[in-house]
């Protein structure tokens, strides 16, 4: 199933990620979005919808 109104989450908090804004290429669709550390990231969507992404590697480094 493809999910094809990403325009749906602006605003959405998932994993540590909130969605600000949807970025359409031609190949992909990549949600820009700001981590709870306040870092902003262009995150592919796939990626956010597969919980490959969770945050921006700022819980990665939190844990070393």
């Amino acid at each position: 199933m493809r999910f094809r109104d990403w325009s749906s989450l602006i605003g959405t908090k998932i994993n540590n990620w909130v969605v600000l804004n949807v970025v359409k290429t031609l190949n992909n669709t990549y949600l820009e979005c700001e981590c709870c550390c306040g870092i902003i990231k262009k995150v592919r969507a796939s990626h956010i919808r597969n919980s490959n992404s969770k945050s921006c590697g700022c819980k990665y480094r939190d844990w070393e």
